[in-house]
């Protein structure tokens, strides 16, 4: 190859989230999700950006049952009243939306079904089931 210029992007990988090894194990991340070999079914989206909203809207509107929990506010550098108005839309077309919670650990089940012991805020705990786990929390360079 012979070229007076060449340009190296070499992009990011999304995060994963820290602390849980068990959650590294088993969830995918946003680049992953667009190479399943396999229908993602019931799915945890752990984020809140633009692209843990994205993921769980074409999630939504594919007939996935999701669930998308946060550990602060959606979509923070964007307008509140647009964000509000998004959240909103997602809940009323049958997103879960959870505010102010965390993953706290996960367990396989069987190939296809994980449980995810959730914190809120108010510190309650609760578990939930899904089939997929997709983490969204930011990129790494």
């Amino acid at each position: 190859m012979k070229a007076k210029n060449f340009v190296i992007a070499a992009g990011n990988r999304p995060r994963m989230y820290p602390g849980i090894p068990d959650l590294d194990k088993y969830a995918i991340t946003s680049d992953d999700l667009f190479s399943l070999n396999h229908d993602p079914g019931s799915t945890l989206v752990i984020g809140g950006g633009y692209i843990a909203v994205e993921c769980a809207g074409f999630l939504n509107g594919l007939g996935k049952e999701v669930t998308m929990i946060n550990r602060s506010t959606f979509l923070r550098v964007m307008d509140n009243d647009m964000t509000f108005r998004i959240i909103d839309e997602m809940e009323a077309n049958g997103v879960k939306i959870m505010t102010q919670t965390v993953p706290v650990s996960v367990k396989k089940i069987d190939d296809n079904l994980y449980e995810v012991e959730l914190k809120t805020g108010n510190d309650k705990i609760s578990k939930i089931q899904v089939n997929t786990i997709l983490v969204a929390i930011g990129r790494d360079s």
